[in-house]
């Protein structure tokens, strides 16, 4: 299907049609040139014209060119080609779409705006300023060539798949969009004089691999949008790259795997708890990986058939290699936002690193390792609640309390339904609080082995106490 089969019928014969391009061109050349040779054309423009040949540029041109509301049923093709006056399309449709090759100079002005294309293949050239604008693509590459700058601008339907291969890339790229939608966004490799900047797009994936930043990389306001969206970070370099106003949350699916994240700045981002570290797939994803997201998710949810099972996964080399990778970027992002100041969200990430790294440890090997960061977790959430040390203070130091009642070591004391009083009550209600001050001078309550509980009340509440400190001041500096 061609795009002049959208034009009504009663506008066709505003068209010219022109079925061979290089007899055209020859001619206008012809035209305009003298008998001594030279060239008298300013400027090629091109309107209301359907082209069913190829369209193939070789060659110096001291004209500029412009084509505006034209219709290419054949591909364009700009090779070993120099446009010293620069080049232009306007609200344009390309059947087959626009390939630059290396050897491709366009000085001045390189305008493609409000155009629709099947394909679009930057694979080299030279470039000024460029301005595109595209309405609808199915497939863009950027893959090679010098900018000066180039904006491009995203409209309308988007574009279906853009592809970024930096090896070859340099100068200034700056992807915008003005809310519009972007299926698939992959980029990749490296050059050390590209900067590059995504901003104000709403994708379904977004996959960042093997990418290394030197010059600048630049994220502002990425939404996602559809069913399965990802946001993958992958094998790569971020350097002091920037973040800005992204919303992980809105992602299904969040990828930050063997990457370098610590010198990277992060501005009104809202983060996700759930960051994974798969490799992350724009096309179909691979078994192995499939695999291994079901490993996962059993043992996360606690959904294994029995305790056999349960061993098998945590002593899987997969699975260990997975939350070792996992702790890895989790320890990269705090330690990014400490420098940063941002408080609330290095205490998170910091929960969440020592949540993956309880997962490579075992109870045999690592026992006391384990016991501490579950015993962390469970009374502190790793320093982030007031309440659980609170509730585990007045609890831990009851059972205590108790103990010691009930062997009669702080007679008269005991436990009584039937023969309690009031003023039992408020004695036994300020000696467990005299008890539990850490703090307390030594005395004679408690002789022999009860001095054993005397000590475990004491570490007791003290390590409490300490928890409540630190959470209550994690704001303060």
């Amino acid at each position: 299907m061609s795009y002049t089969d959208n034009i009504p019928s009663d506008q066709l014969s505003e068209y010219e049609i022109i079925n061979d391009w290089d007899k055209y061109f020859g001619d206008f050349l012809e035209k305009n040139t003298t008998s001594t040779g030279l060239r008298l054309i300013y400027k090629l423009e091109e309107r209301n014209k359907i082209i069913e040949s190829q369209i193939l540029f070789l060659g110096t041109y001291e004209f500029s060119i412009r084509f505006e509301n034209c219709y290419f049923k054949k591909s364009f093709d700009l090779a070993i080609s120099q446009f010293n006056k620069g080049l232009s399309f306007s609200k344009c449709y390309f059947d087959e779409g626009i390939t630059s090759t290396p050897g491709t100079i366009i000085k001045d002005n390189f305008f493609i705006t409000d155009v629709v294309l099947k394909k679009f293949l930057l694979l080299g050239g030279n470039f000024d300023k460029c301005l595109w604008s595209f309405s609808d693509c199915d497939q863009c590459v950027l893959a090679g060539g010098s900018f000066e700058e180039l904006q491009f601008i995203i409209t309308e339907k988007g574009i279906a798949n853009l592809h970024i291969t930096a090896n070859d890339l340099n100068g200034v790229i700056k992807i915008l969009g003005a809310n519009s939608f972007i299926n698939n966004v992959l980029v990749r490799n490296f050059s050390n004089k590209l900067v590059l900047s995504l901003e104000d797009l709403h994708v379904n994936k977004i996959n960042i691999l093997d990418y290394r930043n030197e010059s600048g990389l630049r994220l502002s306001n990425i939404i996602a949008q559809g069913v399965n969206s990802e946001f993958t970070l992958n094998k790569s370099y971020l350097g002091k790259s920037e973040f800005y106003l992204i919303d992980f949350t809105k992602f299904d699916l969040v990828n930050i795997v063997d990457s370098h994240i610590v010198d990277s700045i992060f501005v009104n981002i809202t983060w996700t708890k759930k960051i994974d570290a798969f490799q992350g797939q724009l096309e179909e994803e691979s078994e192995n990986q499939k695999i291994l997201k079901n490993k996962i998710t059993v043992l996360q949810t606690n959904a294994y058939k029995n305790i056999r099972q349960k061993n098998e996964l945590k002593n899987d080399r997969e699975v260990l290699r997975y939350f070792s990778k996992k702790r890895e970027t989790l320890r990269q992002l705090k330690y990014a936002l400490s420098k940063q100041g941002d408080t609330i969200n290095e205490q998170k990430f910091h929960a969440l690193e020592m949540t993956s790294y309880n997962y490579t440890l075992s109870w045999r090997r690592n026992f006391w390792t384990k016991f501490i960061i579950w015993f962390s977790h469970t009374f502190s959430d790793f320093g982030q609640s007031i309440s659980k040390p609170l509730f585990g203070l007045l609890i831990g130091h009851f059972v205590l309390f108790s103990t010691l009642v009930l062997c009669g070591v702080l007679a008269p004391l005991h436990f009584s339904i039937r023969y309690s009083t009031t003023e039992g009550f408020w004695r036994g209600f300020n000696q467990y609080f005299v008890l539990i001050n850490p703090f307390r001078k030594s005395d004679e309550t408690f002789q022999g082995g009860f001095i054993i509980i005397d000590l475990i009340m004491r570490i007791w509440a003290s390590y409490m106490v300490y928890n409540i400190i630190r959470a209550s001041r994690r704001f303060i500096k």
